[in-house]
């Protein structure tokens, strides 16, 4: 996978999730680089509980965005590898609490960007 930089003045976020079906456990993960690949934060946490994959992705992304806001950054670019968790945080779309909690945490923020990157790109 090729990292690509945010602009100068942003912080890219990349957060993912990993699922391990067999033993009902659920992997997030976020980290953050500033325009020079500097890392800036990195986290990681475990969930114990069988959830579906869109579901785990939009924890990631909303996982990426608390630890963001906790570190006290107001402008940066999130990225996440699952188009359709992006495309529902990035719009706001749906009912799911974990979507709408992650839209009122990205409202205090300067800039919060949401955006799918290809796995492998």
């Amino acid at each position: 996978m090729v990292w690509s930089p945010p602009s100068p003045s942003m912080i890219k976020v990349n957060a993912d999730a990993r699922m391990e079906a067999s033993a009902g456990t659920a992997s997030l993960g976020a980290i953050a680089r500033d325009a020079n690949g500097e890392v800036v934060f990195s986290g990681v946490t475990s969930l114990n509980c069988r959830i579906d994959v869109i579901l785990a992705e939009a924890m990631a992304i909303r996982f990426g965005v608390k630890l963001a806001c906790q570190k006290g950054l107001r402008r940066f670019h999130l990225e996440s590898d699952s188009k359709l968790a992006a495309k529902h945080v990035h719009r706001g779309e749906g009912t799911n609490s974990v979507i709408m909690d992650t839209g009122d945490e990205a409202m205090s923020c300067e800039i919060c960007i949401f955006s799918h990157v290809k796995k492998g790109s």
